[in-house]
């Protein structure tokens, strides 16, 4: 597992649940998914997000694992939309 992806695994009441969100740290962001009451944190750095695929495939490949490719499609199209979301109040900040 590389530096800039961690995945924490611990128990959360929700059914399910999305969230992205910037980390303490100013050059990485959090991905919180929830499945079941298992609540999934993924952790990468800003660039880093082709990274965080290819560990999610990796994690999903696992037969041990409570995620399936439904999620990481899930996952990847929520952070695709959440990206994008943010690439547009950077250039509305920018452009005034």
């Amino acid at each position: 597992m590389s530096d800039s992806f961690k995945i924490s695994q611990d128990d959360f009441d929700e059914n399910c649940m999305f969230e992205l969100r910037d980390t303490d740290h100013g050059d990485e962001f959090e991905l919180i998914f929830v499945k079941h009451g298992t609540r999934f944190t993924f952790r990468c750095r800003h660039g880093h997000e082709a990274e965080l695929l290819g560990e999610l495939a990796d994690h999903v490949r696992d037969p041990d694992n409570k995620l399936d490719w439904f999620d990481a499609a899930v996952i990847s199209h929520q952070m695709g939309q959440k990206l994008k979301e943010r690439l547009g109040q950077m250039i509305k900040r920018k452009t005034g």
